[in-house]
């Protein structure tokens, strides 16, 4: 043990006086260690660590699924009298809970804060084992129908609205105008379930009565909403599929009893599927995970190839140390164990550096992912990272040291001393800077290739056309506070409030709106009046006859709705391409067609240019309806260099009426950007893997490369010497670096075409390593291959022979 301190304190004073040398391997290997590290972390929360909840693994989430002729529909919506009778007569479940996750507006500050919150019922905090910092949770007092108006704050809450104030408790936070008492604080640590898609932490928590579901949609078994959700225990002595059932024989035979008579539910039953918490919350991230985890692993491959070979450099570098070293008595171990102690502390200073880069990394994915990845919050170095990150460190030394020792030939180091002619010095075999530069190009081919594959289909959805205009569009809801309108008046004053905005200077035109056609929220089934059980699937959007005017959408055939038109509710649509297309076969046979809407006969008069939106979980079917939308939303149109403020919009908004107030106010360009933050996300990402993968690349190769044309310098001058042109060198050299580059192709077409094999066979993911973006990496690695290869031979083409043969080695 003794004798290896005093080797790693050689090689750190050894080390010392090669700084380029050690500040190389301590880069490369200490990015791609620190990013492999924070990969780790993610997949191990997301693969192996258990959920922080109590009996995480009975807790569940039902989710309705409607089946019909055996094909099932519909999950991730909810009919909200089924979840009361879940909740009401379920005996499967030891606790049980209702969740409705909603915005809200905190009213009782100036600012009036938009914020997430979550509508529960009582068992919600035991569910989660909630541990409050402060007060109480929610008791059978604030249960179902008790309309009690309390409210719980997390720990940003009580920090944002009350600054921490220690006697927070009985104080009141005012909530759509409704004064909510405050009877408890969540602990700082806290960890929200984010089980579905609306996947934001909420500040507030307030009971279940005061949910936003319109009082109609309460008692409508035939409407399915979002982001309410029935969560609960499933006893111990159950199975999943048991509570699966008896939930089903519930929603079931409700579903059937409500809907009787109508043609279009005929034939559907509704039943429940149960997702454990660990389903919900990691949901289908574990390809994305995996195959980061992937990615950034044959990232540190390429740089463990290129600290690989200059470790090798190294060895010919202490060509005569070692030759030294073995005229003394030295064996094969000692030297091995040299290298090794050379080797740990080199990897030692990558670790560190990995630590930075690792914690860089994590903050990065909370700041940026959140949302799109699950449990970033608990993300942290824990001590499964550091163990990984030691092993790695262990293995990645001894690699160093194996192959470093292997590459010595130990019966030629004695004759080293005795020999200073040419040829004489230690060189690495050919065989092994073969198979260090194919490994360098496979893997630059592989990940080249996923990186490429995954940045198209992103940049595809990124640059595609919406088929409306957004530039300069907001969208805009008024909320109404505690003032009840009925349905005409709100249609009045929706108009009224219309004609103010649209008397703004900066504003160009104004639409009344049911949703944005970017999130229409509403779908349903239309179908032709021939094929009475050939239900069309459709988004629904409710508009005046200005929508056009907002949106610039192209009109493929037809005319616009009219104002009479929309006063009149009358039996007119509009419908997408695609809608058009499923209904009468193209879009010109479409128009003045009967089509068959909830009962009732329309006459086509219109149809559009289809609106792509990148989310991939809207139709592309779209129906347009004229009515004078019973709501206070509108679409507005800039005009102008004004900006359009929200302030200015809520100034109107007062001066008209003292209880409204702007309550969701932001651009269509803002929504599409959510919306495509994904997939923006994954090109930034991959654009910057592949940077980094053809920089770690060329560095490689270019080591290797560098050194067989310094192996073979002799040979190259003597050859220019005695007439051979520098074109000739070149296709000489290249010849020489074929076997490596070939080798490299082959393997890497050969693993993708294994990958592409089994997952057809196992279907384990549904990536796919798309042929233009292989064959794009194959073809920019072997422009890098070749271009290194030129650049290799600048020190021999370009120069008079004389140096080749005066620096032989």
């Amino acid at each position: 043990m003794n004798y290896f301190l005093h080797e790693l304190k050689l090689s750190f004073f050894s080390l010392l006086k090669v700084p380029a040398f050690c500040f190389t391997i301590i880069l490369t290997l200490g990015i791609t260690l620190g990013a492999l590290i924070t990969a780790f972390n993610l997949n191990y929360l997301i693969f192996v660590k258990p959920l922080v909840y109590n009996d995480h693994e009975r807790l569940v989430v039902a989710n309705h699924v409607r089946i019909k002729s055996y094909e099932s529909s519909g999950e991730g919506f909810q009919s909200y009298p089924s979840l009361l009778e879940w909740y009401r007569k379920s005996k499967a479940f030891d606790e049980k809970a209702l969740i409705s996750s909603d915005i809200t507006q905190i009213t009782s500050i100036s600012s009036m804060p938009r914020v997430n919150a979550s509508y529960v019922t009582p068992d919600y905090f035991e569910i989660t084992t909630a541990s409050m910092q402060l007060g109480r949770a929610f008791n059978e007092s604030e249960g179902l129908n008790q309309y009690k108006p309390s409210v719980i704050l997390t720990d940003k809450a009580w920090q944002t609205i009350f600054n921490r104030e220690p006697d927070v408790l009985g104080k009141t936070v005012a909530v759509e105008d409704i004064q909510f008492v405050v009877v408890g604080v969540l602990s700082a640590d806290f960890q929200q379930p984010q089980l579905t898609e609306f996947k934001s932490e909420s500040l507030v928590y307030l009971p279940w009565d005061y949910n936003s579901i319109h009082a109609e949609l309460r008692t409508s078994w035939d409407d399915f909403l979002p982001h309410i959700q029935f969560v609960g225990k499933v006893k111990a002595s159950l199975e999943l599929q048991q509570a699966q059932h008896e939930l089903t024989s519930l929603s079931d035979a409700g579903f059937r009893r409500n809907t009787q008579g109508s043609e279009y539910w005929k034939g559907v039953s509704l039943q429940a599927r149960l997702l454990t918490f660990e389903e919900a919350i990691i949901g289908d991230s574990e390809t994305t995970s995996a195959l980061f985890f992937a990615g950034v692993l044959a990232l540190l491959l390429i740089a463990v190839a290129n600290a690989t070979n200059l470790f090798l450099s190294r060895i010919v570098e202490k060509r005569r140390q070692l030759a030294i070293q073995a005229a003394l008595g030295a064996q094969k171990q000692h030297i091995f164990r040299a290298m090794l102690a050379e080797s740990m502390c080199l990897t030692f200073g990558a670790l560190l550096l990995s630590i930075a880069i690792a914690l860089c990394g994590i903050y990065l994915l909370q700041q940026n992912a959140a949302g799109q990845l699950p449990r970033l919050d608990e993300m942290s170095l824990d001590l499964p990272s550091i163990v990984f990150m030691l092993i790695c460190g262990i293995i990645l030394s001894f690699i160093f040291a194996g192959t470093a020792s292997l590459a010595v030939n130990y019966r030629g180091l004695n004759g080293m001393l005795q020999s200073s002619g040419k040829g004489s010095g230690l060189q690495i075999s050919s065989g092994l800077r073969v198979v260090l530069a194919a490994s360098q190009i496979t893997l630059a081919i592989i990940l080249l290739s996923t990186n490429f594959s995954l940045m198209f289909e992103a940049s595809t959805k990124i640059t595609q056309s919406l088929g409306i205009d957004t530039e300069d569009t907001y969208y805009i809801t008024v909320s109404t506070g505690n003032k009840d309108l009925s349905e005409l008046s709100m249609s009045q004053q929706g108009k009224e409030l219309k004609n103010l905005i649209e008397a703004m200077p900066e504003v160009e035109a104004v639409s009344i709106i049911s949703a944005t056609p970017l999130s229409p929220r509403m779908t349903r089934s239309v179908l032709h009046p021939d094929r009475p059980n050939d239900y069309i699937r459709t988004n629904v959007l409710i508009s005046d006859n200005d929508l056009q005017k907002v949106f610039s959408q192209k009109t493929i055939t037809g005319r616009q709705f009219t104002e009479m038109e929309v006063r009149n509710n009358s039996k007119v649509v509009m419908v997408s391409q695609t809608l058009a297309k499923a209904l009468y076969g193209d879009e010109f046979s479409a128009i003045n067609q009967p089509l068959m809407y909830s009962g009732v006969t329309y006459k086509i008069i219109s149809v559009v240019e289809d609106v792509n939106n990148p989310s991939g979980r809207a139709f592309d079917e779209m129906l347009y309806l004229p009515s004078e939308v019973e709501k206070l939303s509108f679409v507005v149109k800039r005009q102008g260099e004004a900006p359009l403020s929200k302030q200015s919009l809520q100034n109107l908004v007062s001066d008209y009426d003292n209880n409204f107030r702007v309550f969701l106010y932001y651009s269509m360009e803002d929504l599409h950007y959510r919306i495509l933050k994904r997939d923006v996300a994954t090109a930034v990402i991959t654009i910057s893997l592949s940077i980094l993968t053809l920089l770690l690349a060329a560095i490689g190769l270019y080591g290797i490369l560098s050194y067989n044309v310094k192996m073979r310098q002799y040979e190259l001058g003597v050859r220019m010497a005695i007439g051979a042109n520098p074109m000739h060198i070149v296709k000489d050299v290249l010849k020489d670096n074929s076997k490596a580059i070939i080798w490299g192709v082959v393997i890497s077409v050969m693993a993708m075409l294994l990958f592409e094999v089994a997952k057809r066979k196992v279907d384990f993911t549904n990536f796919n390593v798309d042929l233009f973006p292989s064959l794009s990496a194959i073809a920019l690695t072997l422009l890098l291959s070749i271009m290194i290869s030129i650049i290799s031979l600048n020190g021999v083409a370009n120069r008079s022979p004389v140096y080749s043969l005066r620096n032989d080695d």
